[in-house]
């Protein structure tokens, strides 16, 4: 283990190795109280693994690429629903607009501007 004042502590990747895949077997608070690090640093390690950004070396090439695949379908389901209650909200605003201007022919509007170019 490395102490870096400015950013906490730092374990190797070894220890996380061990503490997730014993983790795994006997629970994260216990394996935790064996290795002398905090339950949740030891949950947040069990969690990143499950959700593949800690991979071991044991790790084959298609699981590392199945998890990149996984957490890059993530970011687009996510990006994929802000996208839409975007639109949602865009609907809106056109809605309201369109309801609270009904008169094509007022002075504001698109065809007022059209017909007074063709006027000069």
């Amino acid at each position: 283990m490395v102490m870096n004042k400015d950013k906490g502590k730092r374990y190797s990747p070894a220890l996380i190795e061990r503490a997730t895949a014993l983790a795994e077997e006997i629970g994260p608070t216990r394996a935790a109280q064996m290795l002398g690090i905090q339950s949740g640093v030891v949950n947040k390690w069990v969690c990143r693994k499950r959700d593949g950004r800690y991979m071991s070396i044991s790790d084959s090439a298609e699981k590392k690429e199945l998890a990149l695949a996984n957490r890059e379908l993530q970011k687009l389901r996510k990006e994929n629903e802000d996208l839409k209650k975007a639109n949602i909200v865009l609907r809106e605003l056109a809605s309201f607009f369109t309801k609270d201007h009904p008169n094509s022919n007022s002075e504001w509007s698109v065809n007022s501007f059209s017909s007074s170019r063709k006027r000069n």
